[in-house]
């Protein structure tokens, strides 16, 4: 028995390395290594299993696992953090990014969310800076809401589905438009300190998935036959998708290098902290949630489950005190995440 289960084992520790390799290849080249972050969640269950079957076994194979696991530990503290939050300082503001979905509830038939139920989730949330993506239903709620809380229009793309409110006056704005309901924008601030800075709202491409993988889980957790037609559909969506979020992610990243201020991005990148896209935007910025993260870090709550794709990232410019996410209620599949954010 320990025989077979020592190669699941190595086979498993093997899995997670491989999936690591993900962050540094592009997807253009070899797509398929885009689509193995989906899985990270569960090879790093069945390694942290393995390692505590295998200590308990006292065997000194626990090791593989476990080595392999601490070859990137970040990837676990995107998941889960402790952070007490900080008192109150006169420089620091809270940046918040939420993907709105229309401001639609989630459950069919998909009816405009209550005006309360906006009006409870902005006053919580109480940011200087609100990036939000997918806004097309927001004339239908309260949008004159976050001036009651000192907000005011910043810049706003209504082809590409992106808004951002700011209690500061912009500077410069503009807009960048991918196709309908994706694409960035930055706004340029000044702080009350004098420096000034630049917030991107991104809304990179979504894998277009979510359909099918509602339909599939209806069925119960067995495949049927009809279900193999659409595991393949989502595939092949799925490998467009990502090849297509790399190609922004590029665009994206050029902006970025150019900008003669320091950068905070925000937003839906669509894509998880093990994919290529998010590693090639770290290198111009840290995360908030990793650096000082309270609670769950998962911030996309669909079908397909375990992921992290809402993100505020902040140059290295600034430190981030405290950032944790919070629950959209019944009106996204995606949850809204905040970070209060210093200079150094």
């Amino acid at each position: 028995m320990d025989s077979f289960i020592r190669i699941i084992t190595l086979f498993s520790a093997l899995s997670l390395l491989i999936l690591y390799l993900g962050a540094y290849i592009n997807p253009n080249d070899y797509w398929y290594f885009g689509i193995a972050s989906l899985f990270y969640p569960l090879s790093l269950l069945a390694n942290i299993i393995f390692t505590i079957y295998w200590m308990y076994r006292r065997k000194w194979i626990f090791l593989l696992p476990l080595v392999i696991i601490f070859l990137r530990v970040d990837y676990v503290f995107g998941y889960f953090r402790m952070k007490i939050p900080p008192g109150e300082t006169t420089e620091s503001f809270r940046i918040a990014t939420f993907n709105a979905h229309e401001f639609k509830e989630i459950d069919y038939p998909h009816p405009y969310i209550q005006d309360d139920a906006w009006e409870k989730l902005i006053l919580k949330i109480h940011p200087t800076i609100w990036c939000l993506q997918e806004i097309e239903g927001m004339k239908l709620v309260k949008g004159s809401l976050p001036k009651s809380i000192g907000l005011n229009r910043a810049a706003h793309s209504a082809e590409a589905g992106l808004a951002i409110y700011s209690s500061y006056d912009p500077i410069k704005t503009e807009s960048f438009v991918f196709s309908a309901d994706n694409g960035f924008q930055y706004a340029d601030f000044r702080h009350k300190n004098g420096k000034i800075f630049r917030v991107y709202n991104v809304h990179l491409l979504s894998n277009q998935i979510t359909g099918m993988a509602y339909q599939i889980s209806e069925g119960g957790t067995v495949p049927e036959r009809k279900d193999m037609h659409l595991y393949r559909k989502m595939l092949s969506q799925y490998k467009q998708s990502i090849k297509t979020r790399t190609q922004q992610s590029q665009i994206l990243a050029d902006h970025i290098a150019q900008s003669p201020h320091p950068v905070i991005i925000c937003g839906d990148l669509n894509d998880t902290p093990l994919s290529y896209v998010y590693n090639r935007l770290r290198k111009y910025a840290d995360d908030a949630f990793l650096a000082a993260g309270n609670g769950i870090g998962v911030t996309y709550i669909g079908p397909v489950k375990g992921m992290r794709i809402d993100y505020i990232l902040p140059s290295k410019t600034f430190k981030t005190l405290y950032c944790r996410r919070y629950s959209p209620g019944n009106f996204s599949d995606h949850c809204p995440v905040a970070a209060d954010i210093n200079w150094k």
